[in-house]
């Protein structure tokens, strides 16, 4: 099949490579599936939507279905071309573009599913035909892109369907780690039954990011079990606050009811945590030349890891203050070791010592304060014995 509105160029077909099957474009139902009984519409209607690869400039998807079950009126968007064809297909054409489709998703055609007088009873697919899902290059090179299929539950609109969620509507939610979660699970009534849980927003204090739903949009139908999510995020940095959570329920397209929480976001400052190479508590032994008189050293890593949110000293991390026993010095470069929210810092904390000709031991010491918890980190140190010194291993003594 031939995409009609490329202008091929012969001479650069195969000039470009073109993205592998799993990087390709891709067309998906959003959602994937709908639900009604037969001699009514389907609700919700669906959405064709494409996600581009970057490459493809054009692209068509043709997709089979049961005409004796079925009938679908798509309606293009945005300039794409939706229509049914002979043979129950339905066949989706991308707008017209001067530059390649980015990795994003548009929307190319809202379909509007009809359930035929005496249809049977049971699930139906609108599904890719196999072959006819392509994207074509600038230089009017075709390759395979990708697709997904959609689902028709065919039965009894009951009107029992409902969505079991956790926490339940009315109670009060408190974010942990900057998120607030709720499932949603759908209880299956009739076969023709659907749910749509849409327009979910927040409102009060003005410390929440947003609301997703997953997936998106968050829409049930059929008589299978599934769940979903709904999401709050809370912004960071961000003092504490609260505020109401809502959604829109719609049972089989009926007016939405609305359903809500409250809730709050604990303040979001946090102090990103520290590792140690070696870790706290460990023998660090300090080799280098290893020569009777001369100066050995190590050192300890310390990575201030990029958890943190927010700024300032609730948020900040540090270590320093580091102090030695025995016969050994310290330096940290820059004196601390610090870093705030998610920025992160790496930094070394360097001990020596002098070898001697025998085994020297001792101690390190360093100040760990995160967000105002201080805790002392230590190690221990082992300076070896060390040998003599081969310029006058010969027997001759030093001038």
């Amino acid at each position: 099949m031939r995409l009609p509105r490329i202008l091929l160029c012969p001479l650069l077909a195969f000039a470009f490579a073109v993205p592998s099957p799993a990087d390709a474009g891709r067309f998906d139902f959003v959602p994937a599936a709908s639900a009604g009984p037969s001699g009514t519409t389907a609700a919700p209607d669906l959405l064709v939507r494409f996600t581009g690869d970057g490459v493809a400039l054009d692209s068509q998807a043709d997709y089979t279905f049961d005409g004796g079950r079925l009938e679908l009126s798509p309606s293009g968007i945005g300039g794409a071309l939706c229509s049914v064809i002979p043979g129950n297909r339905l066949r989706v054409i991308a707008p017209v573009r001067l530059t390649p489709f980015p990795t994003t998703t548009m929307d190319f055609c809202t379909v509007r599913v009809s359930i035929r007088v005496g249809a049977a009873q049971g699930t139906t697919a609108i599904e890719p035909v196999p072959g006819g899902v392509l994207c074509v290059t600038a230089e009017g090179q075709e390759y395979p892109c990708q697709a997904g299929s959609a689902s028709v539950s065919i039965g009894p609109a009951s009107g029992s369907a409902r969505i079991a969620y956790s926490p339940s509507p009315g109670s009060t939610i408190t974010a942990v780690a900057r998120k607030i979660d709720i499932a949603a699970d759908f209880v299956p009534g009739g076969a023709g039954d659907s749910i749509v849980i849409s327009q979910c927003s927040t409102a009060g204090d003005p410390v929440f990011a947003g609301v997703t739903t997953v997936p998106a949009p968050l829409t049930f139908a059929g008589s299978a079990a599934s769940s979903g999510r709904i999401e709050v995020t809370c912004r960071a940095p961000a003092a504490a606050g609260a505020g109401q959570l809502s959604c829109a329920q719609s049972l089989n397209g009926a007016a939405p009811t609305v359903v809500s929480w409250s809730v709050a976001c604990p303040s979001t400052l946090v102090a990103p945590s520290v590792s140690y190479q070696p870790p706290a508590g460990a023998l660090v032994e300090l080799r280098s030349t290893n020569v009777i008189g001369s100066v050995d050293s190590a050192f300890v890593r310390a990575t201030i890891e990029r958890d943190g949110a927010g700024n300032g000293d609730g948020a900040a991390t540090s270590i320093g203050n580091c102090t030695v026993s025995g016969d050994f010095d310290v330096q940290v470069p820059g004196t601390v070791i610090g870093a705030e929210g998610d920025a992160g810092a790496t930094g070394q904390v360097i001990v020596s010592c002098i070898a001697g000709n025998v085994d020297q031991s001792g101690g390190l010491s360093c100040t760990e304060n995160r967000g105002g918890a201080i805790v002392t980190r230590q190690w221990s140190l082992l300076c070896p014995a060390g040998r003599p010194d081969p310029l006058f291993s010969s027997g001759f003594d030093e001038p």
